[in-house]
């Protein structure tokens, strides 16, 4: 049969059909079309999915292989080390943390305190308490902001001290009280304070605990 007989015979089958039997072949062959185009994405889908699976796998052996090779256990034992240096700094840092807490707690309970003054020409400017020479530090620091340098203690009363210093003040400690323990120091400089802040350079006082020390 040649291509010009079928296309006859087609041509007269569709004629001998009514116009809702056509219709329905055509809808018939649209779903038929629809069902085949969803089918075979998901069997693309399906293959892609299983190509991403076995390289997962593949790329998961390869991961598992480094990590029992020789390489793996270096890498291992160096983590290892990090973090047991990092706990150890940890525990460090907390034992420093509870020796000075407890330092400042053994010198809180000492009677080495004592209230001292700081004066400029014979005139009082500062009152502080400390131990050891912490009267002597203010001018060590002094010392450092003439030398051009920035101390990180550096407060109030040192740029008034440098100030003082460079017009040819005369500067001198004194210690005023001895034998004191931190409270008690603590409330003979609040009193010296509140009776003389007029001439004062004395930032403005706060009651002071054994971590100021």
């Amino acid at each position: 049969m040649t291509v010009r007989q079928v296309q006859a015979l087609r041509a007269a089958r569709i004629a001998a059909t009514t116009p809702t039997e056509r219709e329905q072949e055509a809808q018939a062959l649209i779903s038929a079309d629809w069902d085949n185009n969803i089918i075979h994405n998901m069997q693309a889908r399906g293959r892609h999915l299983n190509t991403r699976t076995a390289m997962l796998g593949t790329y998961q052996a390869a991961l598992d292989e480094f990590w029992a090779s020789e390489a793996g256990d270096v890498i291992n034992r160096i983590r290892a080390e990090k973090v047991e240096q990092q706990q150890q700094r940890m525990q460090d840092s907390a034992y420093q943390a509870e020796k000075q807490r407890r330092k400042r707690q053994r010198r809180a309970a000492k009677s080495d305190f004592y209230v001292y003054v700081l004066k400029v020409d014979g005139l009082v400017r500062y009152i502080g308490k400390g131990v050891d020479d912490r009267h002597l530090e203010h001018m060590r620091i002094v010392d450092r902001l003439l030398a051009g340098k920035t101390p990180s203690k550096a407060a109030n009363v040192h740029h008034q001290l440098r100030a003082a210093r460079i017009n040819g003040g005369k500067i001198s400690s004194e210690i005023i009280v001895r034998d004191l323990n931190n409270a008690e120091a603590c409330e003979r400089e609040r009193a010296m304070i509140e009776s003389s802040s007029d001439q004062l350079w004395n930032v403005t006082y706060n009651a002071r605990t054994e971590s100021d020390l």
